[in-house]
């Protein structure tokens, strides 16, 4: 049986936060889907049960080099500066050595981090286009 293929447009958003909306959107159908948007919450939707088949399924996402630039360093700082704010104080140095090393284009991205995930999900195809 062949598996679904989900298309995931780079073009449709800027912002981590319009990710979480996009990939809502994409892979449950529904705007302003109800679920964490978070590392953790996406984790969950690709395994299956949210809309998602539990089989899995082939993820294309096309203009990934367009989303590579727009979830990079600058997009990474913000995301990592927003929730440092929200944070305590245990673990503010690996924060903060992150925030710094990202300023200096070092590091992990939003991209990467993303990317990384759904690679780790062994029922999820990922084409980036």
């Amino acid at each position: 049986m062949e598996k679904r293929v989900y298309i995931l447009d780079g073009n449709n958003f800027s912002t981590l936060d319009e990710f979480w909306e996009e990939i809502g959107f994409v892979l449950m159908g529904i705007r302003n889907a109800c679920w964490g948007r978070n590392l953790d919450a996406f984790r969950d939707i690709l395994c299956g049960g949210w809309g998602t088949p539990d089989e899995g399924f082939v993820l294309t996402w096309k203009n990934a080099a367009l989303s590579m630039e727009r979830l990079g360093y600058p997009e990474t700082v913000r995301v990592l500066e927003r929730n440092f704010r929200n944070k305590n104080a245990q673990g503010a140095e690996i924060v903060i050595a992150r925030i710094e090393a990202a300023k200096e284009r070092r590091g992990d991205t939003v991209f990467d981090w993303l990317v990384e995930i759904i690679k780790e999900e062994e029922t999820v195809e990922l084409r980036l286009e």
